[in-house]
């Protein structure tokens, strides 16, 4: 076991973006360790948490022997991966989140508020150090991003980003390493 502070570094590679000569897609996932450089990287990450959380039916029957009721079954309905994580800084992704933009890919950074119809979707890589600079967590995941409504005011909160990860792309693939 291991006590254990984890600090994590996140990219991403959007959908339509290109990596390696490659347009980036829920079908391909580019190789990080090569083309690290061509993601990009997400702000200063401050928290960090997986939130999984499944739904399920209970069939409950009376006891054998008896007349109270006991769960007789449990019946998975769907299950959902978030990856929640507060950043300190802002990028023109953020604001696009934010401001449920189409895009803001003009240099000049002009964009229509209330214009995103579909969801910005594509590749998150996470990588987790441990308080002694040692790989825990690293990874690739398939998401959709989101962001949390956030209050501008006379202060530096952090902003909390979500990531809700397509179950079942096979692509999907983490590791652990370095918990002894």
């Amino acid at each position: 076991m291991k006590d254990l502070i984890l600090g994590v570094h996140i990219w991403f590679a959007r959908d339509g973006a290109t990596i390696d000569g490659d347009v980036v897609d829920a079908a391909t996932l580019h190789d990080f360790a090569t083309t690290e450089d061509e993601w990009l990287q997400l702000p200063s990450v401050e928290a960090f948490e997986p939130r999984f959380n499944k739904q399920v039916v209970k069939r409950r029957s009376p006891v054998a022997g008896g007349g109270r009721f006991g769960v007789r079954k449990t019946i998975p309905i769907s299950t959902e991966l978030t990856y929640a994580f507060d950043v300190q800084e802002w990028s023109k992704l953020l604001f696009e989140l934010l401001f449920g933009a189409a895009s803001i890919a003009s240099p000049s950074g002009e964009f229509k508020p209330g214009t995103m119809t579909e969801p910005v979707a594509g590749w998150l890589y996470l990588k987790g150090y441990g308080q002694e600079d040692e790989l825990i967590l690293d990874g690739p995941a398939r998401v959709e991003l989101t962001v949390e409504p956030h209050k501008f005011g006379e202060n530096l909160n952090p902003h909390a980003l979500l990531a809700e990860i397509i179950v079942g792309n096979e692509l999907n693939d983490h590791a652990l390493t370095n918990l002894t």
